[in-house]
């Protein structure tokens, strides 16, 4: 997945005006700080009412429950490792340690679609 970081402090009505320039990514990571901090998908700009456009910060709503993974970790430890962890997602980074530049993010969704797609052409 694409990702685009915007700090936590960024609010609803900013983040829907992010959403409309950029509508073809579809999640962003949330960072205070430099560290990071969770996710939100650009779904998450539905939530943007009169009454809490300018109030509700990202860091608010972002999805908490990730892991951390090498750009090099073998799927499988990926899924174990998030079933494990009950996480929704994975934040991918470059090189050998979990602590260097964020290349990508992959989801539960992500996951099962391949499995799927894996399963069509197996099945042919």
């Amino acid at each position: 997945t694409n990702l685009g970081p915007l700090a936590a402090s960024t609010t609803l009505r900013q983040f829907d005006q992010v959403v409309t320039q950029q509508p073809e990514r579809p999640c962003y990571l949330v960072e205070d700080n430099g560290r990071i901090v969770g996710f939100v998908n650009n779904i998450a700009a539905l939530r943007l009412t009169d009454g809490n456009a300018d109030t509700v910060k990202l860091g608010d709503i972002a999805k908490k429950n990730f892991n951390t993974v090498s750009g090099q970790t073998s799927l499988y430890d990926v899924i174990s490792g998030m079933h494990a962890s009950g996480a929704e997602a994975a934040v991918v980074t470059e090189g050998a340690g979990t602590a260097g530049k964020v290349i990508g993010l992959i989801s539960r969704k992500e996951l099962a679609d391949a499995v799927v797609e894996a399963t069509e052409l197996f099945r042919n």
